[in-house]
C-alpha cells in the first residue's frame, strides 16, 4: 500500500450499507463450528442490539 495515507473502515452503515457482509461473515463463522442454520431476523437483530 506504498503511498497510502488515509484507510476508512465503515462498519456501522453510515457510508456503505455492509450489512449482507457482516452477515456473510456470521454465517461462515458458524459453520466452522458446525451452526449452518442461522435465522437472517436473528442476524439482523445481532447487528443492531445484542445477540440472544
Amino acid at each position: 500500500m506504498s503511498g497510502v495515507k488515509l484507510v476508512i473502515f465503515d462498519l456501522d452503515g453510515t457510508i456503505h450499507d455492509s450489512s449482507a457482509g457482516i452477515a456473510y461473515c456470521f454465517r461462515k463463522t458458524g459453520e466452522t463450528y458446525g451452526i449452518t442454520s442461522i435465522p437472517d431476523e436473528k442476524i439482523r437483530k445481532g447487528l443492531t442490539g445484542p445477540f440472544e
